[in-house]
Parts: C-alpha cells; structure tokens; sequence
C-alpha cells in the first residue's frame, strides 16, 4: 500500500503541473514586460523560463506512458528546483535598481507565485520547502544588502512570509497525506471485506464438505481414531480403536485416556498433551504403552493434532492411533542382536589387537639383550593392552633374597622399591591373587600407600622358581573383565617365559665370563675385551693404565691354612676390587692369586693412587675362617700406561707383569710402575 500512495501522489504532482506551467508562464511573461526595458538580461531569464516550461510539459506526458516513481520524481523535483532557481534569479540579481514602482510589481508577484506554488506542490513537502526556499530567499538576501530601513522591513516581512508559506505548505501536506491515506485505508478495507465475505463463504462449503469427509475416514480408517475433550475424556471413537483396546464404543466413551495409559507413561502423556493445550505445539507424535480391557499391554504410536475455535482457543484432540506392539517387539529383539553382535566385532577387534601386540612384544622378548631393554618393551606392551589400567613388574634378586621393582606404567605407579616375597600374597599360595575391594579383603605388603581401587598380582613362576610377580591396578569391572578373558594370565604366560630365557641367557653369558670365586671378569673376557679398549685408547688420544696384582706368599698360606681357606681370601679381594673400580675400568682374575686391573682414561698418578687404596683395603681387611682369624694379605702391583709402555695386549700385559714382578724383588707389598 506504501508503493500505490507514492505513486498516487506522484500522479497528484504531474496533474497540477499542468496548472502551475500556464500560471507561471503568464507570471513570467508580465515580469518580461514590464522590465525588460531596464534591464536587458531578462530577455535570456524568459527563454530559459519558456524553455524549462516546455521540458516540464513533455515530461508530463512521457509521465503518462512511462510509471516509474524514482526517476519521474527526480525528474519533478529537478524541474522545480529550476523553475524556482529562475524566479529567485529574477528577485535578487535581475532585480531592477532604484525602480520602486517595479521593484514592488516584481515582490507581489513574487509572492503570488510561491503561493500558488504551494498549492500544486502540496502532494510533495520535500518539493514545497525547495521552491519555497529557492523563490524568497534570495529575496530576503536582496533587500538586506540595501542597508535602507524601508528594505529592511521588507525583507523582514519577507522572512516571515517565508515561514508563514512553509507552515501553510506543511500544514497543507500533512492534510493532504491523511486524506490519500484514509482513501487507501477504507479502499483496502472494502477489498477485505469483499474477500472475508468469498472466502467465508468458502469456509461454509469446505467445513460442510470437510465434516462429511472426516466423518467417513474415521469410521473407516485402517487405525484407531478418536476425539479427546481437553480434560482426556473420550469424545468419539471409531471400530478399529476399540476392537485394539478390547472395549465396546459406550465403555470407552465412559473413560479417560489418562484410564487406559500404562502407568509408567502417564506423567509423559499428561505433559505431551499440556504442550498442545498451552500452544507449544500444534502436532506431535509419542511413542507410549496403553492397556487393554483384559490387562494386557500394548505398544502403540500415537499421533495428535489440536483443534481450536476463531479465538486460538484449545477445543478437543484429534488423536490416530497405530498398534507397533509387533513392530516394538521386533526391534527391541534387532536391537538386542545388534549390541550382541556390536560387542562382539568389539570383543573380536580387541582380542585381534591384543594378540598382535602380544605377538609382536614375544617377538621382540626374543631378540632383548638384557633384562632392563626387556622390562621397557613389557612396559610399552602393557599400556597399549591394558590402556585402563596401571601396573607394575618386580623380579626377585636372589643374592639379597627380595623383590625388586624393575618397571611401572600407568598413573598409579605404587609399588614399593624393593620388598620381600612375604610380601605379595600370590607368591606365598603360589597363584593369581585378585582384590576387589581393599578396605575389606587382606591387601598385600608391597605398596607405597593403601590401594584406593581393585588390583590384581599374578606370579611369575618357572619350574617351580620365582621370577617375580606382574601387578595391575584399576577400576573393578576393567579388572574383572580382563580377567575373565584369561588376558592377565596369557600376557604373564609370554612374560615370564621370555623373561625366564633372557635371564638364562644371562647366566649362561656370566658364567662364560666371570669368575664363578670371585666374581670378577675371567681370562676370557680379558681377551677380548682388552684389545677393543687399547684400540679405543690409541685412536682417542687418550691414556689407560693396566696393573697387575699378585697375593704375596699366597702358596705358603694356602699351604698352611688350607685351599678352602685361600679361597675365602681370593672372594675378599674380588669384592674389594669391585668395588673400587668405576664404570669404566675392568677387573679380571688373571689366574691363580693373579689380578689384572685395566683403568681406563687414567693417569699413571691417578692409577698409582687408586692400587694403593686398594692394597690398603686388602691388607687391613679381618678375614675369618671356622672361627679363627686369619693373618693380613699383602699384593704386590705393577702398573704399565698406555701407549707408553706398549699398545698391543702382550706389550702392555708384559710390561705390567715386569713391573709386578720389580715389586716382589723389591720386597713385596709395594707398587711399581714399569720401566724398560
């Protein structure tokens, strides 16, 4: 409606321009004639008046072919700032000078043509107040600039002319949108009316029509049907409803639907029908249970839409009802399959995935060069099987006869350092030890702190021998449900076979290179090791020192004090080089009462400093044997450096030897250093 009065009071516009065009151009013309005489311009100000009244015209009657409102309103608005341009021009600059008398005759006209102006212009504010403007201020502007008091009341009564026109024209322009708007208003109002009154009376035919059409789908509708009262009251009913629900139609009629609702859908159905009756919704459906006359219950779909009267009050439901008992029983039997099978792919995938990593752990147990790079592989294959849970290995040190904790993963790292196998309940019954709930059952003496959750500690045994045990930590149902899988006792089955070989493995390699008395590296290893470090040594730039250590009168000793007894003096000096020689040094039973020391990246000094603490500890060391105490131990050491006194392992073990055996000459129970 906004668009048709724009366009009726454009229209408005353009047919008092055909009025205001003669109007003007007779004013013109009496302007031209009366004062062209004393001013020649006026001749060019009269074409150009003549020549816009033209142009103004045949837009008028392009107007009429042509309805386009934002340009033919432009184009208006253009025209008049033009026209009034013209007329302000003849007011203020072509005024005549010093010609009262037509002076006069130019502001009456003046003044008749901005209230003519007004007049055709009354459709169009924005218009008025530009020609308006246009025409007298220039005007005012003139008769200000004479600096007479005559001018100046002229041009003050002009001023408030200027206001007195922009009120009439404002005024005016008000009226006139009210009464445009009005004719609107009462012609869109008669529109509707006409239209209420076709389309009520399609309304009658339709309702008539629609009344009879609903009428016969209920009665034969292949579902239940019903009409509910908003209190829940059965309304109407048709056969099928009530051959579902085992009523006659009179019996159902008597009851609620909130009467047949199964009860543990009551509250739903209550709520699912408040939402229709508070305008929440206006058709929804519910799955709910209903139950029938004998007792039995039915699955059912229910599907609801609300009628309301002319004033969107709520009047009854209109409710369809289908029996999916079958179809509800069906699903419930597929879903339940389905989660069957689900968890079984689950189960499936796991187990797949755990045998791969099992495998590959096996795979890697059997390649491990020792117990440690075996630990860290267990660790890394325990996270990825038993993501939930936390753990932990301890394997027995049989020289201390405890536990030791070798590896732990996962957040609850509690197992103690070190601990006895008194400790852990599945060593002393020999079998898997499993703890539901640790502040009522007998929990174990191997943690830090009290467990808070479930555990479960599985021996490791071998023939009969204890390795250790292997501990998880977590949640009940994640133990439980391992368990029951035989995962713990699988995974703890590869462990401790694989760990069971490496420790053998282990002992085979010692005792190829150890000395089983002392302890200490055998000839053997000397051999091989020696040259690889004399190699290092020379290509390092570096220094190394090789002593040799004999047991001074250890022949007679053994031969006064017995074999048995020597031996527990060549255990002691084993213990004692041990013990003093760093990461980087190597100490070897050269044979019989001979030592052999290699101290690498050391100086002579260094070297001669480390031997003489050591035969210190040697020879103030109590040795004891079957109750009695046995006589102080002397050695007599000689020290070589390489590359100094040689670089090849025969060089360097003669030169240390001659140095050695400088020593004894010497008087024994000293240390020398070679010297060729």
């Amino acid at each position: 409606m906004a668009e048709d009065i724009k366009s009726f009071k454009l229209s408005l516009l353009y047919k008092y321009l055909l009025i205001s065009i003669p109007a003007n151009f007779i004013c013109a013309t009496l302007i031209f004639i009366g004062l062209i005489p004393l001013n020649k311009m006026f001749l060019s100000w009269y074409i150009l008046v003549v020549v816009i009244s033209i142009l103004r015209l045949a837009m008028y009657f392009l107007y009429q072919r042509i309805q386009n409102y934002q340009l033919f309103f432009t184009i208006f608005s253009l025209g008049t700032f033009l026209s009034a341009a013209l007329w302000g021009l003849a007011d203020s600059v072509l005024m005549p000078l010093n010609a009262p008398y037509q002076e006069m005759i130019v502001i009456i006209i003046i003044a008749g043509v901005t209230a003519g102006g007004i007049q055709s212009l009354q459709a169009s504010l924005i218009n008025s107040c530009i020609y308006i403007t246009t025409i007298i201020i220039p005007l005012c502007i003139w008769l200000f600039l004479h600096h007479l008091t005559t001018y100046y009341l002229i041009s003050i009564s002009m001023a408030a002319y200027f206001i007195f026109i922009l009120g009439i024209a404002w005024r005016g322009s008000k009226v006139l949108d009210e009464s445009i708007n009005l004719r609107f208003h009462n012609k869109e109002l008669m529109d509707k009316l006409a239209q209420n009154y076709h389309n009520m009376h399609n309304i009658n035919l339709n309702l008539q029509m629609s009344e009879n059409i609903f009428r016969n789908a209920m009665e034969n509708a292949p579902i239940g049907m019903g009409i509910v009262s908003l209190s829940g009251r059965w309304q109407k009913v048709n056969n099928i409803l009530c051959n579902m629900l085992g009523y006659t139609q009179d019996e159902l009629l008597e009851l609620t639907f909130q009467d047949i609702t199964y009860p543990g859908d009551l509250d739903k159905s209550i709520e699912f029908a408040n939402n229709f009756i508070h305008g929440k919704e206006t058709y929804d459906r519910l799955e709910k249970r209903y139950v029938k006359k004998n007792g039995e219950m039915i699955w059912a779909m229910l599907s609801v839409g609300i009628v309301r009267d002319m004033d969107n009050k709520p009047q009854y439901f209109i409710a369809h009802i289908e029996d999916t008992t079958l179809e509800k029983q069906n699903k419930i039997i597929m879903s339940e399959l389905y989660q069957k099978t689900q968890d079984m792919l689950t189960q499936l995938q796991f187990h797949t995935t755990v045998t791969a990593v099992i495998n590959k752990m096996n795979e890697m147990l059997q390649t491990c060069v020792d117990l440690q790079e075996a630990y860290t592989v267990i660790s890394i294959a325990a996270k990825k099987i038993f993501t939930s849970l936390s753990g932990g290995i301890a394997m027995i040190d049989e020289s201390e006869n405890e536990l030791k904790t070798v590896a732990q993963w996962g957040k609850q790292q509690t197992l103690l350092p070190f601990f006895s196998t008194e400790g852990c309940w599945s060593l002393r019954e020999g079998q898997i030890y499993l703890i539901k709930n640790p502040k009522q059952e007998i929990i174990c003496n191997h943690f830090k702190n009290p467990p808070d959750n479930s555990y479960i500690c599985l021996p490791l045994i071998v023939q009969s021998k204890i390795l250790g045990i292997l501990h998880f930590q977590g949640s009940l149902a994640d133990i439980t449900s391992i368990n029951e899988d035989n995962l713990f006792v699988t995974f703890s089955d590869v462990i401790k076979l694989s760990l069971a070989n490496i420790k053998l493995r282990e002992n085979l390699k010692r005792q190829s290179i150890r000395d089983a008395l002392t302890g200490l590296f055998n000839r053997r290893y000397l051999d091989e090791t020696l040259p690889r470090e004399l190699s290092r040594t020379v290509r390092e730039n570096k220094l190394m020192c090789v002593a040799m250590l004999d047991l001074d009168f250890f022949k007679q000793f053994n031969d006064e004090y017995g074999h048995e007894a020597g031996d527990k003096v060549l255990e002691l000096v084993g213990k004692i080089l041990d013990k003093n020689c760093r990461e980087s040094d190597i100490a070897c039973r050269f044979g019989g009462e001979e030592f052999l020391v290699i101290l690498g990246d050391t100086t002579l000094d260094f070297a001669v400093q480390k031997l003489e603490l050591i035969c210190e500890q040697i020879k103030t060391a109590k040795i004891s044997f079957h109750e009695r105490q046995l006589p102080p131990i002397t050695v007599s050491v000689g020290i070589a450096e390489v590359p100094t006194h040689g670089s090849t392992s025969v060089d360097i073990i003669e030169a240390a030897d001659k140095a050695m055996y400088q020593a004894k000459q010497k008087g024994r129970d000293r240390i020398d250093v070679f010297s060729s």
